[in-house]
């Protein structure tokens, strides 16, 4: 019998969370972050509960019923208390809470896990899981499970909650800070042009021809235009008026096949079936019905201009200009979410071909730039948002009408562009879900290639000039496919030989050296030193020289194990990335480099030296300190 027990629950939003008092029974709260998430907030003054994954429909988390205790749960209650506070005082927003409280959450069940159970309520003991919990991360990064930068940004995240839930400015003072490291991946890529293109051509054609059926009054049975590049024997969709409208001619025939819903509608040309058409497939009786019902369905959307279906069409190319609006803006979800709307609005010149949208809205001065050559789709959007919002008053630019668009306007759903890209693959399968990173990747790639600095680029994005550097201007694919072509051709020619150029080198620890007792340092980082006595710096020298075989291979891997051993036996984090990420990073590279002309052999001789066969050298520096006892 399982020790879990259910229990009583209530959703509580945190928009309504204005004053935290004793009257709520905290232990039954999952908080609800407007359309962002939910977070089983009462669970946590259960020391012990069941951590498998919630059921998607925000039921509560099974607990044991005996692990709650009084201190625990005043201190879920004032934790709770923070969240309101980061919302309604701090200004966060929703994302960013409900992404914060995620964190939490997941410290505490870790803390509950590894022997601190007292955690939430002892702020002794909430240091000292506080400095386990940032080792744990820290082992993450070590072992390339994680990100420096998520690691950083995770420790940095649950400390601000700490210092606010004990009140205590210094907690975890004594514990050294991850530090963001400069290694730590290379940023977004941008998507491919002909994905982008693929994308943008879809959302186009889906909301220039909804918007239009739905402004223009067109009737059904509506042939939408679809984009060329998919290659269709006829380049154009059928839509009847009905929510399940997807009708590729992939599809088309197994829907016949299938006999669901109605079948009385010819999706091949756009027409209805009549009952004798219908009558091959089905009885007569099931034929006549059909049949009357499609007429009549067809008769109700084109006399109702506010038809359940046009309405339904509308909020599909309502959410296919959120995407065409974020290729433009880089705007992310949660921007798009609370981007706030007036129709009092002014547009005014900005940089070459682009305008700068402005206006007031909720008491603040707002703004965003489009290109010239957007305004028209965005006058057209805003027809279509009129026409969703009817007699309804709503001030934020994007809106849904909630499930069955019957609801007042509310924020878009935060699922909204997955659930749409899935709309999306049902016409091209291949499609990939683009993100706000690819779309601002994509727009600092496509900055870059117009030669405008970085600081008209962060401008553009709304980010500072080193996090465009380090997190978008990861350039486009074909770009770094010539620029590593060039890489790898420069790599081979100055540090692969060929077996007749060994002579002139002389063997080291980590390779060969072309000029001993003469350094040539080639961009080292600040770090390190390139001289002959150092033999990290051999990497970063001009004369240091690979040969593509099993002895040179060895050694570099050997040095690779050790100095990765060393690093993780004595090095903080911070340590770790000034001395040891760089040269780890370089060997990686020629190991990269190495396996391009001898996959099988490195791939052989790195499960050995995991194995502990090491190079001779190497084998002798890893001895002496297993003997030391320094790993």
């Amino acid at each position: 019998m399982s020790r879990f027990s259910q229990r009583a629950f209530v959703i509580v939003d945190l928009e309504d969370l204005t004053d935290v008092g004793v009257t709520i029974d905290i232990t039954s709260v999952v908080l609800r972050f407007a359309n962002w998430g939910t977070i089983d907030l009462g669970a946590l003054c259960y020391s012990i509960r069941d951590h498998s994954k919630r059921t998607p429909n925000k039921r509560s988390r099974p607990v044991d019923l005996d692990s709650v205790t009084d201190e625990r749960r005043q201190s879920v209650l004032k934790l709770l208390g923070v969240f309101a506070a980061k919302k309604s005082r701090d200004g966060n927003r929703y994302a960013s809470v409900y992404a914060t409280s995620v964190l939490m959450e997941r410290f505490v069940r870790w803390s509950d896990l590894n022997g601190y159970q007292t955690t939430l309520n002892d702020k002794q003991i909430a240091e000292r899981a506080y400095a386990a919990y940032s080792n744990h991360l820290l082992e993450r990064v070590r072992r390339h499970d994680l990100k420096t930068s998520t690691a950083s940004s995770e420790q940095k995240a649950i400390k601000a909650l700490c210092v606010q839930l004990f009140e205590d400015d210094d907690f975890g003072s004594t514990c050294r800070n991850i530090i963001r490291g400069q290694g730590d991946g290379e940023g977004t890529s941008p998507p491919s042009e002909d994905l982008q293109g693929r994308v943008l051509a879809l959302t186009h054609a889906i909301f220039q021809g909804f918007s239009e059926l739905v402004l223009k009054e067109l009737s059904f049975p509506y042939q939408l235009a679809m984009p060329k590049y998919l290659s269709w024997e006829h380049p154009h969709l059928w839509v009847f008026p009905l929510r399940d409208w997807i009708r590729p001619p992939r599809l088309i025939e197994e829907h016949a096949r299938s006999h669901r819903g109605n079948i009385a509608y010819n999706y091949s040309n756009g027409t209805i079936y009549s009952v004798a058409e219908v009558r091959r497939e089905t009885t007569q009786r099931r034929a006549q019905r059909a049949h009357k019902c499609a007429c009549r369905r067809m008769t109700t959307a084109n006399t109702d201009f506010r038809d359940f279906s046009r309405l339904h069409f509308a909020v599909v190319a309502h959410n296919a200009f959120t995407v065409i609006f974020q290729s433009i803006t880089s705007m992310n979800e949660a921007q798009l979410n609370e981007l706030p709307w007036s129709d009092d609005f002014q547009i005014h010149a900005s940089r070459m071909k682009f305008k700068v949208i402005k206006y007031r809205a909720r008491g603040k001065k707002c703004k965003f730039e489009i290109s010239s050559k957007s305004l028209p789709i965005f006058y057209q959007f805003l027809a279509l948002r009129k026409y969703l919002l009817g007699e309804h008053q709503y001030d934020g630019l994007f809106l849904t009408l909630g499930v069955n668009n019957q609801s007042p306007p509310a924020p878009i759903r935060a699922q909204l562009h997955q659930t749409f890209f899935n709309c999306l693959r049902e016409f091209d399968p291949t499609l990939q879900t683009l993100g706000t990173r690819k779309w601002r990747a994509a727009k600092t790639d496509d900055s870059i290639a117009r030669d405008e600095n970085l600081m008209v680029t962060a401008q553009i994005l709304q980010n500072s000039v080193s996090t465009v550097e380090k997190s978008y201007a990861a350039g486009s694919e074909r770009t770094h496919h010539e620029e590593m072509t060039s890489y790898f051709s420069a790599m081979a020619k100055t540090i692969l030989i060929k077996k007749e150029e060994i002579e002139s080198t002389r063997e080291i620890a980590n390779g060969r050296c072309k000029s001993q007792n003469n350094p040539l340092p080639q961009n080292p980082p600040s770090s390190i030193t390139v001289d002959c006595g150092n033999t990290d710096g051999c990497v970063f020298c001009g004369h240091f020289r690979l040969h593509p075989d099993r002895d040179d291979i060895k050694k570099l891997l050997s040095a690779r194990f050790y100095i990765d051993a060393i690093a993780r036996s004595t090095a903080t984090a911070e340590q770790f990335e000034i001395l040891f990420a760089p040269v780890l990073k370089k060997i990686d590279s020629l190991v990269l480099t190495l396996e391009k002309v001898a996959g099988e052999l490195v791939k052989e001789i790195k499960a050995s030296v995991r194995r502990g066969q090491l190079s001779e050298f190497w084998k002798q520096k890893i001895t002496m300190l297993q003997l030391a006892g320094a790993i």
